[in-house]
């Protein structure tokens, strides 16, 4: 992202999964977190922030955080 810029940050459960709370990391001082909070579509549970950077283009990439239920199929990672 650069300085001054409005985003909309996302992260989502999989497809199934239950959102149980959220969060963001990687915030610098100056920016603005406007919104906060659940998102449900029609194919996954997110946790969505608005976000609007400082002054100064940031160092590190704003993120979102879903803590989620697994409820799908077993996977190996």
């Amino acid at each position: 992202m650069s300085a001054n810029e409005t985003a909309t940050i996302t992260a989502s459960c999989d497809a199934g999964d239950l959102l149980l709370s959220g969060g963001y990391a990687n915030i610098g001082p100056s920016d603005l977190i406007f919104e906060e909070g659940p998102v449900e579509s029609s194919n996954a549970q997110s946790w969505a922030f608005l976000l609007r950077t400082g002054p100064t283009a940031p160092t590190f990439d704003p993120e979102a955080k879903a803590l989620c239920a697994d409820f799908g199929e077993a996977r190996i990672t």
